[in-house]
């Protein structure tokens, strides 16, 4: 079992979810989670190669957060809970709620990054509060599912499915 810390704060880190790619004929995974780099949670994404070894890994650098580093963007945080891949670029699925961008509830996100797991894309669901749990790629469009809530509004919850072609236009939800 190859072990490892990513953030320098002794707090949780767990993976979620993984994902397979072939990238110039060799074999990757990707794996999506989310830990603590501060007294707060933000997610992360790591390459490996097929025989397990770490290759890199990012996190909410949208936001500044890095690792090694105990900075506090605001309150709030963000997690991944899915993760696909498509067109050599990686899709990232979960939560935003940094309070500083106004998302005091959170907001389904998605992130997207490029082979070397450089952020090149970041989409929220700007009109309701909620979360992705789960993405899927085929062709060149992106499938997310989770939940949506209408803050404030009691019994507003509901299911959330978006489709968005791979460059981030919304498509319909």
């Amino acid at each position: 079992v190859k072990t490892r810390n990513f953030f320098s704060y002794t707090g949780g880190e767990a993976f979620t979810q993984a994902a397979a790619a072939v990238e110039s004929g060799s074999n990757y995974i990707y794996i999506a989670g989310s830990g603590q780099p501060c007294s707060y949670a933000a997610y992360y994404v790591a390459k490996y190669d097929a025989g397990g070894n770490f290759l890199k890994a990012a996190t909410d650098s949208s936001v500044n957060i890095n690792f090694g580093v105990c900075s506090v963007p605001s309150t709030g945080g963000s997690s991944a809970s899915g993760i696909a891949t498509l067109n050599g670029n990686v899709y990232l699925a979960g939560n935003s709620n940094w309070a500083f961008e106004g998302d005091n509830y959170g907001r389904a996100t998605i992130w997207k990054y490029d082979a070397n797991l450089n952020l090149v894309g970041r989409w929220k669901v700007p009109d309701h509060w909620g979360q992705f749990n789960a993405i899927a790629a085929t062709g060149a469009n992106l499938y997310a599912v989770g939940y949506a809530t209408n803050q404030g509004a009691a019994n507003s919850d509901d299911y959330l499915v978006v489709k968005y072609y791979e460059t981030g236009t919304l498509l319909w939800k």
